[in-house]
């Protein structure tokens, strides 16, 4: 009989943590029988998995105290599921990804599973609810996976077994990269078009990158292009209201097809702010080099595990939109350049193989299939 792993995951959406968490199961189910516990099974990555699905409740609201509310509900209605569950053997490994499913810690904690907490943040707000949340892992984890060093770095968690694993990307987008061509697109159709993926969150740098858009208003070569992790009619009012300031950018929603946003860029930003947000990882920045593109991203956290500056792209403060400006004619006007870190990235990539995901996180968990 194949070993079982209980995954539970919060939020559903097209964010970095689902689509890891999918590749993981991808990884494990050909070998273990795994389920999973959602908070909500429609409008995300997670929908189209392939093993049996549990749903629990979860919702978020405008107001942020409504939206914390029915988080602490979402979690008790996580342990209930998990309590109710008759389908869960007693010698079943769970796997909590991301810190917030603090119901299923408790629940591995108390009836003695095997805990596995696959962490991907490090800012957690109110510092109250950070607090609360280490503490429970660090009672409940049996072993804690980070996506970078400097994630591990930034938030130390104390338990029994501690692992670093790169986030890697998946098939079909392996698929798509590999077709694509380092070509001087913006000489052929006269753009040079700049992408930026991220949920909408100030921290995430939506302000800097509108800002850096207006440096390039008089040039019509110049296109930026903002994929938000928000629905349609979100996007909609958004690109509403900004008025004059759009001229030059195209507003997407989320997608479980991003690889289509990458095929017709030439330059891939991260505009997190580092005086709020550290990104433990950076799967845009993953991506974007895969497809053989320059990469523009924060000089802290795990970006700089992913991209080397003036390697495979730019190490840059998003607030200096100077710097951003400079960098960006500069990959315009030479074509030298911009061939040689397009032809890093792609090299880069290949750090980041599915392969190597793969071969980790079954290692992982095969130390603890004996138990």
């Amino acid at each position: 009989m194949k070993k079982q792993i209980i995954f539970s995951h919060l939020y559903n959406d097209y964010s970095g943590s689902p689509r890891v968490l999918l590749n993981v199961i991808h990884a494990l189910s050909p070998q273990y029988d795994c389920r999973l516990h959602l908070g909500n099974v429609n409008g995300g990555i997670l929908s189209s998995v392939n093993i049996p699905v549990t749903q629990f409740f979860y919702r978020r609201h405008d107001y942020k105290i409504i939206t914390l509310l029915f988080y602490l509900v979402s979690q008790i209605s996580l342990f209930i599921n998990l309590l109710r569950d008759d389908n869960i053997r007693e010698d079943a490994i769970v796997y909590v990804n991301t810190l917030l499913p603090f119901g299923a810690l408790l629940w591995g904690k108390l009836f003695k599973h095997t805990v596995i907490l696959h962490i991907h943040e490090i800012s957690i707000s109110p510092t109250l609810l950070r607090y609360f949340l280490i503490k429970i892992a660090e009672l409940s984890a049996d072993e804690v996976i980070w996506v970078s060093e400097t994630h591990r770095e930034m938030l130390p968690i104390n338990c029994c077994r501690k692992n670093v694993l790169y986030n890697c990307l998946d098939e079909k987008t392996i698929s798509i990269a590999e077709r694509h061509e380092i070509r001087s697109k913006f000489k052929k159709n006269k753009t040079f078009n700049i992408l930026m993926l991220a949920s909408h969150r100030e921290y995430k740098g939506i302000t800097e990158f509108i800002k850096l858009s207006k440096r390039f208003q008089n040039r019509p070569e110049i296109r930026f292009h903002l994929v938000l992790n928000e629905k349609d009619q979100f996007v909609a009012n958004y690109a509403e209201n900004m008025g004059n300031f759009k001229a030059n950018i195209k507003i997407w929603r989320q997608t479980a097809l991003p690889q289509k946003h990458y095929l017709r860029a030439n330059l891939v930003l991260n505009l997190s702010r580092v005086d709020q947000w550290i990104e433990t990882f950076g799967l845009t920045i993953l991506e974007g080099i895969s497809f053989s593109l320059p990469v523009i991203a924060p000089p802290v956290g795990g970006c700089t595990e992913i991209i080397r500056d003036g390697k495979e792209g730019f190490l840059i403060d998003s607030r200096n939109t100077d710097e951003l400006e400079n960098k960006v004619n500069l990959l315009i006007s030479n074509q030298k350049l911009y061939k040689e870190l397009a032809e890093n990235a792609k090299l880069r990539s290949d750090f980041f193989s599915s392969e190597k995901f793969v071969m980790r996180i079954c290692s992982i968990i095969a130390t603890h299939s004996s138990k």
